[in-house]
């Protein structure tokens, strides 16, 4: 009787065993939904934001595509606080910052073309929220760009003002 239990607990592990194996094998054979290949991936200092870069060098960021074209020189540097990054592109034979200063307004991106500023100076990093440097390591830049913004005002129109 022990013996006829032994056999039957075998026989059980067997095939559940085996139903696992199966159900594995069919599961590999099932076609994945396609994803567009990232080759990095750049989180946010806060985890709330991702940059996604492409085989082709295009930017993705939480999805949408970010304007500034040309391939990817370095890595993706976030400002501290989440809002912004920055990254050095090679467009052609010359080397361009681009900025994304505010990621609420839509993402557009500032770009300054770079003067040569030798071999090895492709280090981008961040000195102020509206202060970039450029240059061989952090905190010693070749290239400071520095820009400000303003909200404008626009007055009420109407139509007594036409008239």
């Amino acid at each position: 009787m022990r013996r006829a239990r032994r056999i039957g607990a075998i026989l059980l592990v067997a095939a559940v065993s085996l139903a696992s194996v199966y159900a594995t094998a069919r599961q590999r054979e099932r076609p994945q939904p396609k994803r567009p290949a990232a080759l990095a991936q750049h989180p946010s200092p806060n985890r709330r934001h991702l940059i996604e870069v492409s085989e082709r060098g295009t930017l993705r960021l939480d999805g949408r595509p970010v304007a500034g074209g040309g391939a990817l020189v370095g890595t993706i540097v976030w400002r501290r606080d989440s809002h912004a990054f920055a990254y050095l592109a090679r467009i052609g034979g010359g080397l361009q910052l681009v900025v994304v200063p505010d990621l609420a307004e839509a993402g557009q991106p500032l770009i300054w073309p770079l003067p040569p500023i030798g071999e090895g100076a492709t280090q981008v990093f961040w000195i102020s929220a509206q202060r970039v440097g450029v240059g061989p390591r952090p905190l010693f830049p070749r290239i400071v760009v520095s820009w400000t913004t303003a909200l404008v005002q626009i007055p009420p129109f109407s139509v007594a003002d036409n008239v």
